[in-house]
């Protein structure tokens, strides 16, 4: 176990670093093993037996884990990193004898759990903040073995597992309402596996029974996961979870005798995923929240098994599997089975958003992007091969089976995304490459028979799914089949040959099935409400597809017969875009003019309550406003007011605030956002002065020095008198859906004080006009009673020396 912790027992308590701040564990395990076992039996009657096992297993935990603690740096990272280096794990076996056995088993097991973790703290980094976990597996198994005798037995094993024990290998999990703020952070999972299995048997004498059998299981997986309302902020941020698989091996058996039995197989499955998941509490307030100006959730599933490919050069193949005899009567079989995911356990690429919240936070000027994207690449190429030549009588078996079941899907339920100013995407895409080769010559001359099977089947789904949500944006793109503006992508190639001789009875019989059932699916459900201010794109795109099937079988016997091979398999290709009943899409809504705000006197609008209610029709056409387009009208929520903070200002807790604030009643906070400078605007009555992001607690006592040095202190609840002064003062007309104004103490004196210099000057500008002069002065009165409610000075007074007076 390699383990790096900060752990402070309690969120208040801080470390503050000007510089950089590491968290790092890391490992590098290097292993290399070879076993050689050789037996020999000299007597007329011997019995010689060789057996050996050799494993080598990796099971280490390495965890980098940042709990209960405030964390405040210029830059901040924390990893966890394996690094597995199996060169060789070889065993080599002879044995000679009247009866000669050798049985060698070589076995790699890779099963470490990579995490990086933050749990109930506060990450806050003026630049980088970086969170990431990677295992990095590179593993190689050999069973090589040789047997003479009249009765010689051989078998050869190679086995690799890795990511078979853990429900994520590369796990980078934020929880406990955590909050990470920084300029430009990042959450990286990372999985790079590398898996090749070897063996080889041969067998010479009277009777030859030799298999070979190579076995490889990858199910590793990267994850990243959010969870319990946890605030994750930042100019950037950027979660992604990646999985990059190899894994491939061969297998041959080679038998010289009179009788014959030679077999080779091989067996890989892999079932790993790259998934982002957003999960939360059962309490609905605990709702994650991540908020940036650039947002990319995205995942990379790739599985490679591509050893033929890269290794055959011109017209040098390789196969993965290969099985020969030479013998008087003989029996050959190679079976190679590829399951890139199966039925019950897909391979998944998987941005599950849950019921969390996204904000992009940007301008017209400086717009935000928001994108959502799973993206899925398997490559899977097998091939086997058969060359068998008896003597009397002679029998074969190739199958190869190639099986893709994948899943890549952008999914979320309960889930709001908004972001006014730029476009948000979502999209899922599939890369699948599959083929299968199976070839066969069988010789027997009293009689001979061959059985050829390749098999390219592909399973695949590309999704985005909606259920309950809302989106809100300048332009939204939704797409099923693309990403990164490339379409799904499929080419599928299976290949059966048997070249059969026999001076009597011979059968030969070859199939292919090369089929695909293949979903591209844009699904919108429930009460989901997607809104766009320009074009609303839905794409479920079918893609790009290849599909090619070949083969031919030629019987040379007493019956001579040839035919080529045809395809047994069947298409299965949809590419949907379903609404459900209640979900509803609005494109080209001018989220340019959002709201029109007047005083409540002002306003022409009758029925206007504290409760927004729709703008009629009518209404609309008398206000200018689109007639397609729901607005809602209503009194601006005075309890809302908030006053701009500068970096360092104190707030002491009130108990009137206990009710609707968060924090200990008679605590001074220090306000510690927005350290670059520039004023932020808090509602006092309603922070979270828990959030440690934002505010650092000083007590509940406070030094004369501290008051000075931040000019004074509010009350959490000193705003509460203006509120009540202005309520049902503001009326407030929005397209619906959208959230209230904001504003702040600041800004209403502002527009006082302004309203009050421009009367002045009408009053100069008609000092000569009596009447006009008296309904100016009644004009100024009635600033000068708001200015009074709201506790703000008289023009001209010392304290409002900065508002010129006319």
């Amino acid at each position: 176990t390699v383990a790096a912790s900060i752990d402070l027992g309690d969120r208040n308590r801080s470390i503050t670093a000007g510089g950089a701040l590491a968290v790092t564990a890391a490992e590098t395990v290097e292993m290399s093993s070879n076993v050689v076992n050789v037996t020999a039996a000299v007597a007329q009657i011997g019995l010689a037996v060789g057996a050996a096992t050799m494993s080598s297993r990796h099971a280490s935990g390495v965890s980098s884990d940042i709990r209960r603690s405030l964390v405040n740096a210029g830059k901040i990272s924390q990893t966890a990193t394996s690094e597995l280096d199996v060169t060789r794990t070889d065993v080599t076996g002879v044995s000679a004898g009247t009866v000669a056995v050798v049985v060698n088993v070589a076995k790699v097991e890779a099963e470490a759990l990579v995490a990086t973790r933050v749990t109930d703290a506060t990450l806050i980094a003026a630049g980088d903040l970086a969170l990431s976990a990677k295992y990095d597996i590179f593993a190689r198994a050999s069973g090589i073995g040789v047997s003479a005798g009249l009765g010689a037995i051989g078998a050869m094993v190679a086995q690799l597992e890795a990511g078979t024990e853990h429900g994520a290998d590369a796990l980078v999990q934020i929880s406990g309402r955590s909050r990470l703020q920084a300029a430009y952070l990042s959450a990286q999972a990372q999985i790079a596996s590398n898996l090749f299995g070897n063996s080889k048997v041969g067998g010479g004498g009277g009777l030859a029974a030799v298999g070979a059998q190579t076995d490889l299981t990858d199910a590793t997986t990267a994850a990243v996961r959010i969870e319990d309302g946890s605030d994750l902020a930042g100019n950037s941020v950027v979660l992604n979870a990646t999985a990059d698989r190899s894994v491939d091996g061969l297998a041959n058996a080679k038998a010289f005798a009179v009788a014959s039995g030679a077999g080779a197989g091989m067996s890989v499955t892999t079932t790993g995923d790259a998934r982002v998941e957003f999960y939360d509490a059962a309490d609905s307030s605990w709702r994650t929240t991540v908020t940036g100006r650039f947002v990319q959730i995205d995942t990379l599933n790739i599985t490679r098994k591509q050893y033929i490919v890269e290794n055959s050069t011109g017209s040098s193949k390789i196969n993965n599997i290969e099985s020969g005899s030479v013998s008087l009567v003989g029996v050959s079989a190679v079976a190679s089975n590829a399951d890139i995911g199966t039925s019950s356990d897909k391979t998944s690429s998987v941005v599950d958003l849950g019921n969390a919240r996204i904000v992009g936070v940007g301008s017209y000027a400086a717009p935000a992007t928001v994108t959502l994207r799973a993206l899925s690449t398997v490559m899977a190429n097998d091939a086997v091969s058969v060359t068998a030549v008896s003597g009397a009588f002679g029998a074969a078996v190739a199958i190869s089976d190639v099986t893709i079941n994948a899943e890549t899907d952008v999914r979320m339920s309960g889930a709001s995304i908004t972001n006014t100013s730029g476009n948000v995407t979502l999209e899922s895409r599939a890369t699948l490459r599959n083929g299968s080769d199976a070839g066969i010559f069988q010789t027997g001359y009293f009689g001979a028979a061959m059985g050829v099977s390749a098999i390219s089947l592909t399973n695949s789904s590309t999704t985005v799914s909606i259920a309950d949500s809302a989106i809100l944006a300048s332009r939204v793109e939704i797409n099923a089949g693309r990403g990164a503006y490339i379409d799904n992508s499929l080419s599928s190639i299976s290949s059966a040959n048997g070249s059969l001789i026999s001076a009597s009875v011979g059968l030969g019989v070859a199939v292919t099935r090369n089929e695909a059932n293949l979903t591209s699916l844009v699904d919108i459900s429930g009460a989901s409400d997607i809104r766009s201010g320009g074009n609303l794109v839905l794409n479920a795109i079918r893609g790009l597809m290849v599909q090619k099937h070949d083969g031919i079988v030629v019987v040379l016997a007493v019956i001579p017969y040839g035919y080529a091979v045809g395809n047994i398999g069947s298409d299965s290709i949809t590419a949907d875009v379903r609404l459900g009943s209640q979900a509803r899409l609005q494109a080209g809504v001018n989220y340019q003019t959002l709201y029109q705000v007047t005083y409540a006197e002002d306003s022409t609008l009758t029925n206007v309550g504290n409760t927004p209610r729709a703008l009629t029709a009518a209404e609309k056409t008398a206000l200018g406003l689109a007639e397609g387009q729901d607005y809602t009208v209503g009194y601006w929520d005075s309890s809302n007011l908030a006053l701009d903070l500068l970096y360092g200002d104190i707030v002491e807790f009130e108990a009137a605030s206990a009710g609707t604030a968060t924090g200990t009643v008679g605590q001074y906070y220090r306000f510690i956002g927005n350290p670059a400078g520039g004023t932020l605007s808090v509602i006092l009555s309603k922070a979270d002065y828990t959030d440690r992001t934002l505010w650092q607690p000083l007590g509940s006592t406070l030094t004369e020095a501290q008051g000075a040095a931040a000019g004074g202190v509010y009350g959490s609840n000193s705003l509460t008198q203006l509120a009540a002064a202005l309520a049902q003062q503001i009326v407030v007309i929005r397209p619906a859906g959208s959230d209230d104004i904001g504003v702040t103490v600041g800004e209403l004196g502002t527009v006082l004080y302004s309203q009050y210099r421009t009367v002045q000057e009408w009053m100069a500008n008609h000092s000569t006009n009596a009447e006009a002069v008296a309904r100016y002065q009644a004009q100024l009165e009635q600033i000068m009673v708001q200015l009074g409610q709201l506790g703000l000075p008289a023009p001209g007074s010392a304290s409002a020396s900065s508002i010129p007076d006319a």
